[in-house]
């Protein structure tokens, strides 16, 4: 019997209650530094305010569920990181349709048929398909066919005749 004597004793001293005040404490600022925590980082996560609102409620509500639930279900990326993500994209998209020219090297847009620096033919249209291809090609590389060789013809020989004069 010593020994319920003894913890029904240190269950009614004041240090007990000491202990108990401390952990009651402890366990409040742990519940308004999670609630803190949740708030913050939902509204960097969300622009929804009802969202905000229903999380925020839930995590004052119900401390360690509505922790573990805004975990599973908050966004996986910051308001700030989705901005940089979309601008990195923007950037690269519109970077990605651009091309050099053979003869200036300058910078052209991918669907150019002429360089506008130096007004160099960059692309032929197929007379048969419609589409665009590379002046170097001697076929279309989607349907096939040749060049007309009406068309070709007077421009190889203005290129010849060109090139004669600027070796004079």
């Amino acid at each position: 019997m010593d020994f319920i004597d003894q913890s029904t004793a240190f269950l009614s001293s004041p240090i007990f209650e000491w202990i108990i005040k401390g952990a009651l404490i402890y366990l409040g600022l742990l519940w308004f530094s999670v609630v803190l925590w949740v708030t913050r980082d939902v509204i960097n996560r969300s622009n929804n305010v009802l969202f905000q609102t229903m999380v925020i409620l839930t995590n004052i509500a119900l401390p360690v569920f509505g922790l573990v639930l805004y975990m599973i279900i908050r966004p996986t990326k910051t308001l700030t990181e989705k901005y940089y993500e979309e601008l990195e994209y923007n950037f690269l998209n519109e970077h990605e349709h651009e091309e050099s020219c053979g003869r200036c090297e300058k910078k052209v847009k991918s669907d150019f048929l002429f360089c506008p620096h130096c007004e160099e033919k960059l692309k032929e249209v197929c007379w048969s398909c419609k589409h665009t291809y590379l002046d170097e090609y001697a076929v279309c590389p989607y349907c096939g066919k040749k060049e007309k060789s009406a068309t070709r013809k007077p421009q190889a020989e203005q290129k010849k005749k060109q090139s004669k004069k600027t070796k004079k």
